[in-house]
């Protein structure tokens, strides 16, 4: 990814389309780009092979604002991050599935916690400042009890939507408490 992002980079620099300074920052949102591409992909991909389609493309519009605003955890290499993406997605659509509609439920307010406390997570090669992370702080706080209020309509009704929804809070979640261990732990 690093390759072809480095690659667009420099035939975005020689067609003078940006200059030499914003490389750097230019090939960090190409990587990110073609990554979130090829995971999402993989993860419609998985899905179809399931025959779980619909429910997939519910968590991932409930899941992907939550992490673009809230962040999550980072792995060190491409190549982990795609596993751990798309096997966490494959856990949250099969919990979706197979579990109760309360243990998704119960779930998804456990991890009001980390969204309240620890969100936004920082990209340590993207750091913003304060005013920008209150932004973002009552955004994740809005998608998150959006979620929960759209999921509860959903269980109103008995329909298996509420657990894809719930599915995808719960994922984020994990993933922002696994940011935030893996925060105090490089801290210390």
């Amino acid at each position: 990814m690093e390759i072809m992002a480095r690659l667009c980079v420099l035939k975005m620099i020689n067609q003078k389309i940006i200059e030499e300074k914003q490389s750097a920052v230019i090939a960090y949102g190409l990587e990110l780009l073609f990554s979130s591409v090829i995971n999402i992909l993989s993860i419609l991909f998985i899905s179809v092979i399931i025959n779980r389609v619909r429910g997939t493309i519910l968590l991932l519009l409930v899941s992907i604002p939550l992490q673009s605003f809230g962040g999550g955890y980072h792995c060190n290499t491409h190549l982990r991050c795609w596993v751990l993406t798309t096997g966490g997605y494959l856990i949250a659509v099969l919990g979706a599935v197979y579990l109760p509609s309360e243990v998704m439920l119960g779930t998804a307010f456990i991890c009001m916690y980390p969204f309240l406390k620890f969100s936004p997570i920082e990209h340590p090669k993207a750091p913003f400042g304060e005013k920008f992370k209150n932004k973002m702080k009552k955004v994740v706080r809005i998608v998150y009890f959006i979620g929960i209020i759209i999921s509860l309509m959903f269980l109103l009704f008995k329909s298996e939507k509420a657990r894809f929804i719930l599915a995808g809070i719960s994922l984020e979640g994990f993933s922002v408490s696994c940011a935030e261990c893996k925060r105090r732990r490089e801290k210390e």
